[in-house]
């Protein structure tokens, strides 16, 4: 009896009955399982031999009283098939055993014709884990011994099932979009497997995204969209994953904000914040320009896009305002442009401060209303303004009002918004031009500044003018008169009666008196008095002549640019000569556009001072006999006792003559004998009555 031990799948066992000459047929059937140990006995006298049930191949037979055993191979884990399956991954054993096989055999495994493994038993085992390229792969046991022509040989083929092998291929690819487009990503398995998927997962910056399918479809891209996609992809055998990163390109978007500082803020610094794809930008220089978009300045930043405002002595308003940055970083946008800008509003907190240039003086009118306006900057409204005299007497509380007023920025004039403090004098007196000083207010503090008021009334015309002439001079005296509040000066112009040009003389203001020189004799000339201040012009006018002459007031103001003539009134006089009397002589005197009027001179014992009221202003004659060639002996009237020629205007009185004026008349006499000029004394003696 023998024993046979097989480990193989579970065998279909059929006991046949051999007759001669019979066919045979099954009689006994027998299961086992694999691991089962099969006990045939042999001889038996039913049965002669065992064989497989499906294969048919012998088992083991009874011969001459013994029994046999056929040699076979047979792979345990293939399970009676050519194809074995298994995962990628998995450790695999293969285990190849040999029956009947004779004491010297060997077995071992193959693959490719390659040994594995060997052993010189019953049975070989081959282990590993298998990899991608295991995939269909044959392994093949082989038996051999000494004794045996042909060897025995197993075969199985190896089917792994494979993880999914996942590429994320995108279109468009590379994986790049401009803002507003499309994009698709795939999620592919490579691997070659038949076998199903079981799921797919997407996954956005750790984010599972609301999809299952092997696509992921992103309409209309914006920023957000830019980031790594993971795919993951899972079956039987494992899972797989693959990432990609989608970028989103767009021209930078600038941020607009408002910052703020105060009077201790040091440095100021600004920055340019912009937010596009790619992040690589290219600043250009800022601009500041004022809150009515008035540009201020240029000036350059760093590279990173930060701009560090130049140091002053002291934070001003001058750079508050709006300040510009431009970026680019080289992506268009719809129209084309590859520039953006952006605005930082840059506001200056503190007290209130004065516009530029500062005006520490302002003009009133005497007599008249007069205000003051005083401009300041400020970020915040201003409560109030208070005013006080030069006493620091509180005058007046005020509210400033929102204004836009002219202001120096940097050395250059613009036109700002701004608060107007006014101070109104109704009525303005003498006292009123005088210091004064206003407190200005807002939620930062106080502003104090002073400043005067001075008059800007036109000056007064010179007053109490009196002149005299001699042969090349005429001597001027005069009172300046009220200067208007503003500095004046004199001006003499004279000119000859036949010239249209007139010579300008500028006198100091403190000079009351002017001698003009060097005057052609026997010439009539034309004067006229100016005094000039800032404001306006005034002067009056006169006439001199050796032979007659007339003062008129210029009653309009001119002006610098075209001084105004003087008005003449047309005087003349004639004399009798015939009348031998030295004491009295008819005088007839004639004003154009005036009528006549006759005189009666009285002796020299009789004079007496005229002293009727009327106007200030009084014609003076002097004589002179110009020279002329005679062939006869000439004969001058006066020449012994001087005859006086006056004409007088009643409705004029005159101004009493100071004593240097005849005391220069009476030395130009004494000097020049010979003259024909007669004494202005003996005329104001005449006792002169009208018929």
């Amino acid at each position: 009896m023998a024993k046979m031990f097989i480990e193989i799948m579970r065998w279909n066992i059929l006991l046949y009955l051999f007759f001669e000459g019979l066919s045979t047929s099954p009689v006994i059937v027998q299961f086992a399982a694999i691991g089962e140990r099969i006990q045939l006995t042999c001889p038996n006298t039913k049965s002669s031999s065992w064989q497989n049930l499906d294969t048919e191949v012998v088992l083991a037979s009874c011969e001459n009283g013994n029994a046999t055993i056929n040699p076979t191979v047979t792979i345990v884990e293939a399970n009676n098939s050519s194809i074995m399956k298994r995962k990628e991954g998995e450790n695999i054993t293969l285990t190849c055993s040999i029956h009947g096989a004779r004491p010297d055999t060997v077995i071992y495994w193959t693959i490719g014709g390659n040994i594995l493994r060997t052993n010189q038993s019953t049975f070989v085992t081959y282990q590993f884990t298998a990899k991608p390229y295991d995939h269909m792969k044959q392994f093949v046991c082989i038996a051999n011994s000494s004794e045996d022509i042909n060897f025995l040989e197993a075969k199985v083929q190896l089917s792994l099932i494979l993880k999914p092998n996942v590429t994320v291929v995108s279109h468009p690819s590379p994986p790049t979009v401009r803002k507003g487009h499309n994009i698709t990503l795939l999620c592919q398995d490579k691997s070659g497997n038949d076998e199903i998927i079981n799921s797919f997962l997407w996954n956005q910056h750790g984010r599972l995204l609301n999809t299952n399918t092997s696509t992921l479809q992103i309409v209309r891209a914006q920023s957000d969209v830019t980031g790594r996609y993971l795919c993951i992809v899972r079956n039987i055998a494992g899972e797989d994953f693959d990432i990609v990163k989608v970028t989103v390109i767009y021209p930078p978007v600038v941020q607009n904000y408002n910052v703020t500082f105060t009077i201790n803020d040091r440095p100021i610094a600004l920055r340019c914040e912009a937010n596009g794809a790619p992040n690589t930008y290219k600043f250009s220089e800022w601009r500041h320009y004022t809150y009515n978009d008035q540009l201020v300045r240029t000036l350059q930043g760093f590279t990173n896009g930060t701009l560090i405002l130049p140091h002053h002595e002291d934070l001003t308003y001058e750079d508050s305002g709006i300040y510009i940055c431009n970026v680019t970083n080289e992506i268009q946008d719809e129209d084309g442009h590859v520039w953006k800008a952006g605005q930082v509003a840059v506001i200056i907190e503190g007290i209130p401060i004065l516009r530029k240039p500062r005006k520490y003086s302002y003009i009133g009118y005497f007599n008249e209303t007069s205000s003051v306006s005083i401009f300041v900057l400020s970020s915040s409204n201003v409560s109030k303004a208070d005013w006080f005299d030069e006493r620091q007497m509180l005058l007046n509380t005020s509210t400033c009002s929102s204004h836009m007023t002219d202001t120096e920025f940097f050395g250059k004039l613009f036109n700002v918004p701004s608060y107007k403090c006014d101070y109104v004098i109704q009525t303005t007196t003498k006292d009123d031009f005088q210091n004064y000083s206003v407190i200005i207010t807002n939620q930062f503090g106080k502003l104090e500044f002073n400043f005067s008021l001075e008059s800007a009334s036109q000056p007064e015309e010179p007053k109490n003018i009196r002149w005299q002439s001699t042969t090349n001079h005429i001597h001027v005296e005069f009172q300046p008169g009220f200067d208007g509040g503003s500095p004046q000066k004199m001006i003499i112009e004279y000119r000859k009666a036949s010239s249209s040009a007139w010579i300008r003389l500028e006198i100091e203001n403190s000079v009351k008196n002017y001698c003009i020189k060097n005057l052609y004799p026997s010439t009539e000339y034309e004067l006229r008095m100016f005094k000039a201040n800032e404001q306006q012009i005034q002067g009056v006018g006169v006439i001199a002549n050796n032979m007659y002459g007339s003062a008129v007031d210029l009653n309009e103001p001119s002006s610098t640019s075209a001084l105004m003539s003087a008005a003449r009134t047309e005087v003349y006089s004639s004399i009798d000569r015939r009348q031998d009397n030295l004491d009295k002589h008819k005088v007839t005197y004639k004003i154009s556009e005036q009528g006549q009027k006759k005189f009666k001179l009285t002796d020299r014992k009789g004079r007496k001072r005229h002293t009727e009221n009327g106007s200030s202003k009084l014609n003076y004659i002097d004589v002179v006999f110009e020279p002329q060639t005679h062939s006869g002996k000439l004969y001058i009237h006066g020449a012994d006792n001087r005859t006086p020629y006056a004409d007088i205007d009643f409705s004029a009185k005159a101004e009493p003559l100071i004593s240097s004026d005849e005391d220069e008349e009476s030395s130009i006499n004494e000097k020049d004998n010979g003259d024909d000029f007669m004494s202005l004394e003996d005329v104001q003696q005449w006792d002169i009555i009208e018929d």
